[in-house]
């Protein structure tokens, strides 16, 4: 399998789904080095999905795991989601494996941290099922207090 058919086999149809109000883009790489592979918009928000195909589990226990993550892909994920408060994940097929993780993963994840770090971890059978559902969950705003919140009232701001 490659990066590119586990887009169009599994994560496409897990994230495209007009009767849940979910859309899912794969974005072209011409158009500027580091954007990540997949703008994913489920109901009441945005998200930048980075792809990522692995092979293989490192043989051996002691081996990190690394993902491939270029500079530019980081630097991408880094402003939109710390500079500019939005959401981004880095999707891992691993094996049979596919692993979410946060934007900010490292490249290279020591095999006893993969756990503690990965956000979801499903087997490739159950994405087409749970993926966009448990992707939603992580994605969706958190309830905005009142202290939090700015008003408009007759054009005019109000805190």
């Amino acid at each position: 399998m490659t990066e590119e058919t586990f887009w169009a086999n599994h994560v496409k149809p897990a994230l495209t789904s007009t009767h849940f109000g979910r859309r899912a883009w794969k974005v072209g790489t011409s158009t500027r080095a580091g954007i990540p592979d997949v703008a994913y918009r489920p109901p009441n928000g945005m998200a930048w999905l980075e792809l990522k195909y692995v092979p293989s589990w490192p043989v051996r226990d002691t081996t990190p795991l690394t993902l491939g993550l270029t500079l530019e892909q980081t630097a991408h994920l880094r402003d939109w989601c710390s500079d500019d408060r939005g959401q981004g994940f880095v999707i891992a097929l691993v094996d049979a494996d596919v692993l979410v993780f946060p934007w900010h993963v490292p490249n290279v994840v020591e095999r006893d941290n993969v756990t503690a770090t990965c956000l979801l971890w499903l087997q490739l059978s159950e994405v087409r099922n749970l993926l966009g559902r448990r992707l939603d969950e992580l994605i969706l705003p958190r309830p905005v207090t009142m202290e939090e919140a700015t008003w408009i009232d007759l054009g005019r701001e109000v805190r």
